[in-house]
């Protein structure tokens, strides 16, 4: 059939550096995209995103979920982003990191322990306006200065709720020159980012 049937998905201990490098408009299809037109896909039936780094990966979003579907047919979805450390993720895409606006009923997404690194590109945003906003818990955030970061669903106020904070100074050794070493006490205790970096 022409839908996605997945039961379980694990994307876990990677590090992406430089993907979508020549993708100077960051156009196309988001890193992960549903399949939208069929009710029957399950793409993101049990999804988990653990343990990664992301570095300058310009794509128009991370997760997409743009269809409309009257009656999802394969249950709700569970979804997991968590211990992941984003840099400069979305530099050039006219997107979001997450743009999932349609999700069947009872769908759980969890969004935790992030580190998020010098989002400073002019057009990235964290949600796109109309995204279903996940359950957001002790994620953290560097130098992720431009206005239009904050200007979708999800607000500062909403991101960092549950714990998670606004950093004033670099939590890494040197982020900006690829060095994520975390040197941050706290977020070390608190299991935040890439467990890789600590």
């Amino acid at each position: 059939p022409n839908y996605k049937i997945w039961n379980h998905v694990l994307i876990k201990d990677n590090q992406f550096f430089d993907c979508g490098y020549y993708n100077q408009g960051a156009g196309g299809y988001g890193w992960i995209a549903g399949s939208g037109t069929n009710g029957a896909s399950n793409l993101y039936k049990d999804f988990k995103v653990v343990g990664n780094t992301f570095y300058d990966s310009p794509f128009p979003s991370f997760f997409s979920e743009e269809k409309n579907q009257a009656a999802w047919t394969s249950g709700p979805w569970n979804i997991t982003f968590s211990n992941n450390t984003l840099v400069n993720f979305n530099t050039r895409a006219d997107g979001s990191i997450i743009k999932m606006r349609y999700l069947p009923n009872n769908s759980v997404f969890n969004f935790k322990n992030n580190l998020f690194l010098n989002e400073t590109g002019s057009a990235t945003i964290l949600a796109k306006s109309g995204t279903k906003v996940p359950v957001m818990k002790n994620n953290w955030f560097f130098n992720c200065s431009s206005a239009a970061f904050w200007g979708g669903t999800i607000s500062q106020e909403a991101a960092t709720a549950n714990g998670g904070g606004i950093l004033e100074t670099d939590p890494c050794a040197n982020s900006a020159e690829f060095n994520f070493k975390l040197t941050d006490a706290s977020l070390k205790a608190a299991g935040v980012g890439d467990p890789r970096w600590k």
